[in-house]
């Protein structure tokens, strides 16, 4: 398994999961794929891309896998940030902050 690219689309989850703290492959699934209005769109292709996806996060340590209770004796799995998640994050965030701030100051010259 080679090195995960953090995409836009890859910080939004972690976001999301940092926002949220816990959510189901079909929330993540829903939450990325309800955009698409195409009627050839395959609903367990993308089910399994993230599956894929979630599975890679998880081995690399973005991303951790959590039982959810519940009243019936079917135990949900969830995910939630994990430890190589919130770096990256905290990260991506400080270069965002230090690019809006970089603009203001430039803005400022004019």
């Amino acid at each position: 398994m080679g090195n995960i690219v953090l995409t836009d689309s890859n910080i939004d989850l972690l976001k999301y999961l940092a926002s949220l703290k816990v959510m189901t492959e079909k929330q993540i699934s829903a939450l990325f794929y309800s955009k698409i209005d195409s009627l050839d769109f395959d609903v367990k292709k993308s089910r399994s891309g993230i599956s894929q996806r979630l599975s890679q996060f998880v081995h690399a340590g973005f991303v951790s896998k959590v039982p959810i209770p519940s009243a019936s004796r079917i135990t949900r799995q969830g995910y939630v940030l994990g430890p190589k998640g919130a770096l990256a994050l905290k990260h991506h965030l400080e270069i965002e902050k230090d690019r809006k701030s970089t603009r203001l100051n430039s803005s400022h010259l004019d």
